[in-house]
């Protein structure tokens, strides 16, 4: 089996480039140079995978042919090309298709002013696409914002026993959530975590983890990756946050850019 040759530059630029456009935390819009690199490598790559005109392959001129054999007359179904699957009669359909995509895409990248522009086109429906799937797609129960509460020695002291060797400059506090303390924190890794405190919490067995009374729940990820983490609703953990919520419910605290959206996850009351 042969292996695929490794990316070249403009490659792995435009992989980049398309990751900042489509990934999870796009960012491009805001870099006008990075947008206009990414509609010029979009452009070119493109253009290499565009059909090539094929030459038209004409015969030499017969010597007197009306002299040798009798007149043919010409039919044009017998030289038409006709996909797989389809019938002589679907056939002047799929070709004037066909042809009419070409030409369209002739038209569209004819020069490199109206390629860019083209490309451009497509970046910006597939933002405006990301845009409108964000708007569409659920929205959370609660957004909790940054509070200007200063780092407590408390929190520290839970980062320290779960192995949490975070920035203390990049720690940060969000707005309570049913008596739950979101807390974030880049590590010495440059990873990003989010931890769910119950400062508060004196009593009750520890999380199923074994962590300490306080921490309820903590996750961390690389950067670019979705950082949430849940807390579930059982009866064995006696917590503030589970008042009022039926057994199985599962609460998610999702961290975007600069806040925390909490999204309630109801479980079907019992009959």
């Amino acid at each position: 089996m042969e292996r695929r040759p490794p990316p070249s530059d403009a490659e792995r630029e435009l992989n980049e480039l398309r990751a900042r456009a489509y990934g999870p935390d796009p960012d491009i819009g805001s870099d006008p140079a990075a947008l206009a690199r990414l509609v010029e490598l979009e452009a070119a790559h493109v253009a290499d995978r565009a059909p090539r005109p094929r030459r038209e392959f004409r015969a030499p001129p017969a010597a007197d042919a009306s002299q040798t054999a009798p007149p043919v007359t010409a039919d044009p179904a017998a030289h038409q090309v006709v996909p797989p699957g389809v019938s002589m009669d679907e056939a002047p359909t799929v070709t004037s298709s066909i042809n009419s995509w070409r030409s369209l895409w002739r038209r569209a990248t004819v020069t490199r002013s109206r390629r860019i522009s083209f490309i451009a086109a497509i970046v910006v429906g597939a933002l405006l696409g990301y845009a409108v799937t964000e708007v569409l797609g659920p929205h959370p129960d609660e957004t909790l914002h940054p509070t200007a509460t200063a780092a407590k020695d408390r929190v520290i002291q839970l980062m320290a026993a779960i192995g949490v060797d975070g920035d203390l400059s990049t720690l940060r506090g969000f707005e309570h959530y049913r008596d739950v303390e979101p807390w974030s924190v880049v590590d010495a890794e440059g990873r990003r975590c989010l931890m769910a405190l119950d400062l508060g919490r004196t009593t009750g067995p520890p999380s199923p983890e074994g962590w300490p009374r306080g921490i309820l729940n903590a996750q961390c990820v690389p950067p670019g990756t979705e950082l949430f983490v849940d807390l579930g609703v059982w009866p064995a953990f006696n917590d503030a946050y589970t008042e009022g919520l039926p057994d199985g419910t599962i609460i998610r605290f999702r961290l975007r850019e600069d806040a925390v959206h909490v999204f309630l996850y109801p479980a079907p009351e019992a009959d």
